[in-house]
């Protein structure tokens, strides 16, 4: 590929966007084929590996009726070296000439990566970012934050909001300019919103603060994941991109007919899946909006999910257990899950399995089902398994877990990890009785 970097020193260190400062122009090696001496297919082929490839860019081009250009990337080769190989394969006639054109190449020609890296200081990157239906939100660290926007913050808030339905997508980009957010903008597929995280997840109902730096300002997106759609609003619920994998592997522990107890369900990527594969669904949010987008996100997905809004350890005591109890008197065939996705938290309320079927209009019940519990937790410890394996034992304080199956999520940070902690609870430790004859 062409080297951006060489090209613009320039751009180098840019605050504000100028497009204009990416045109430059390159001297291309070019071969013309003419098409009624040889079959250009067969040259494109042997010359593919050093075509001249940039974005919104042809690389192949009609002269005539019957001649045909191919341009070839400079870094890559020189008239010499692409007359050798085809010399070598017998295509060098009069039917075939090489020369070299002069290509302008433009701001569009080039890929975000390409744009980023050529802009930011040396020694510094842009990793990645998230996107949500038609947001995409960026997590910009300190010493990228100079490039994200400079405009004045006072000067946006309050007046966009009175104008967000009425302006285009256009005047905003105009008025809010950054190189990260307009080139997201320019180069993402769809992105018409760019946000930036402020600080950490510490909000009670889990909702990110960020500030928006470019496009409309419109935060109700619409996701597709492992074969459901979603509807939310990103500044009211939290929704993660990058635990899609995670929720189709939990998911797909569960059988059809399994009980699954949800008691941090958000707008619902466990547990409407979970009822698509028909099992029973009990979801539970602390926050009102994300109960309100997961009633929307089921009638859409077609699929009925008993809802509430409690406090995790409310839910727990007051409905899950007379669920179980349900179950139990019911001879229950399948298996109970307990889903517990709020790794700042989760572990502290596991002590509330501990004696939670302490009822004894269940203790002469001949049959159990087998109750799994899959909790969520973070580790920033030099052996993050063994940690996040203690902070589930420790929960259960003289009660021993076994049988535990670890499974890291993802590296949240270099020294950050999240994991999933699954494991079989004993009825023995929800009916809080040392010995239990099952």
């Amino acid at each position: 590929m062409f080297k951006f970097g060489r090209v613009w020193p320039k751009v180098k260190g840019m605050k504000i966007l100028d497009k204009t400062l990416f045109l430059t122009t390159i001297i291309a090696p070019c071969v013309h084929v003419d098409t009624q001496k040889f079959c250009f297919e067969k040259i494109a082929c042997y010359l593919q590996p050093y075509y001249l490839k940039l974005r919104c860019f042809k690389n192949t081009r009609s002269i005539s009726d019957h001649m045909k250009q191919i341009l070839l990337d400079p870094d890559l080769c020189d008239s010499t070296k692409i007359a050798k190989l085809l010399h070598e394969n017998g295509y060098l006639s009069d039917g075939l000439q090489i020369d070299s054109r002069e290509i302008e190449i433009s701001y569009d020609n080039w890929s975000l990566d390409d744009i980023l890296n050529a802009v930011l200081p040396d020694g510094q990157s842009f990793s990645s970012f998230s996107l949500i239906g038609h947001i995409a939100h960026l997590n910009l660290k300190e010493p990228l934050l100079p490039f994200k926007n400079i405009i004045e913050s006072q000067t946006s808030n309050q007046w966009f909001y009175g104008i967000k339905h009425f302006a285009s997508r256009i005047f905003l980009k105009t008025l809010l300019v950054s190189p990260f957010s307009d080139v997201l903008l320019d180069k993402v597929p769809k992105c018409t919103t760019v946000v930036n995280k402020m600080d950490i997840i510490e909000d009670e109902f889990r909702n990110l603060r960020f500030e928006h730096l470019s496009g409309v300002m419109e935060y109700v997106a619409r996701v597709r994941e492992n074969g459901c759609t979603y509807e939310l609003d990103f500044s009211q619920v939290f929704w993660n991109p990058r635990l899609g994998t995670e929720h189709q592997r939990l998911v797909n522990c569960f059988q059809r007919g399994d009980c699954v107890f949800d008691m941090f369900a958000g707008v619902g990527p466990f547990v409407i899946p979970a009822a698509k594969k028909r099992c029973r669904v009990y979801a539970n949010d602390l926050n009102p909006k994300c109960i309100r987008w997961l009633q929307k996100n089921c009638r859409m997905n077609k699929v009925k999910i008993e809802m509430y809004n409690e406090d995790g350890s409310e839910f727990l005591k007051a409905y899950c257990s007379h669920e179980l109890a349900k179950l139990c008197r019911e001879n229950f065939p399948g298996k109970c899950h307990f889903i517990m996705n709020l790794p700042a938290t989760a572990v502290t309320f596991l002590p509330h399995f501990i004696g939670l079927m302490d009822n004894s209009e269940i203790r002469s019940v001949k049959h159990f089902p087998h109750v799994y519990v899959h909790c969520y937790t973070f580790s920033k410890d030099e052996n993050s398994s063994a940690d996040a394996q203690k902070q589930v034992q420790e929960a259960f304080k003289e009660w021993e877990i076994t049988n535990i199956a670890l499974h890291c999520v993802r590296n949240v940070s270099p020294r950050k990890f999240m994991y999933c902690v699954s494991f079989q609870i004993s009825w023995n430790i929800l009916l809080n009785e040392k010995i239990l004859k099952l």
